[in-house]
């Protein structure tokens, strides 16, 4: 492997456990303010767990589904999955401000302990991102991955760095 290309590589492998890092950042402060929101922080710790594992798979696999038959600059498109990630991020503040009142107003007319709630406004609040996020390994394995015979190595081996930057970040 080339000099250039291996820290081309490195500095991928960096950004991917940065990423992991940040991810699982997100999902506590999400839960956090989900809490706040549905009031009650088991109720908020179920619906975020599911929120996030069930966005995180439906991500991947349409991600992973359009990645194999895409022929677009796929680095391109995890760049631009990671700032939309980033962009969301920055925004939920805004949107969580925008939420309470509406989930205050849906609770008066249809009862403060309606799931059906809680469900809605925390996939309007967390769907999108997490699916995002769920698009980020397919799209570097296809990335880095140099042929289909290196595709299971190169995944593992993104998978393994993302899963100990998540660990970091959940400290």
């Amino acid at each position: 492997m080339q000099p250039q290309s291996r820290l081309k590589n490195s500095l991928l492998y960096g950004l991917i456990f940065l990423s992991g890092s940040a991810g699982l950042i997100y999902q506590v402060v999400w839960h956090k303010y989900l809490a706040i929101l549905l009031g009650a922080q088991a109720r908020a710790t179920v619906i975020v767990l599911a929120i996030f594992l069930g966005g995180i798979s439906v991500g991947y696999f349409a991600f992973g589904r359009w990645s194999r038959y895409k022929r677009w600059n796929l680095f391109l498109v995890y760049s631009l999955v990671e700032l939309g990630l980033g962009l969301w991020a920055f925004l939920f503040p805004y949107l969580f401000r925008g939420a309470m009142p509406l989930t205050a107003s849906l609770y008066h007319y249809l009862g403060v302990t309606n799931l059906a709630i809680d469900v809605l406004m925390s996939v309007c609040l967390i769907g999108f991102p997490t699916f995002l996020m769920g698009g980020t390994l397919p799209l570097l394995t296809q990335v880095l991955a140099p042929d289909f015979k290196n595709a299971s190595r190169t995944h593992a081996m993104i998978y393994g760095i993302n899963t100990v930057g998540a660990c970091l970040g959940c400290l």
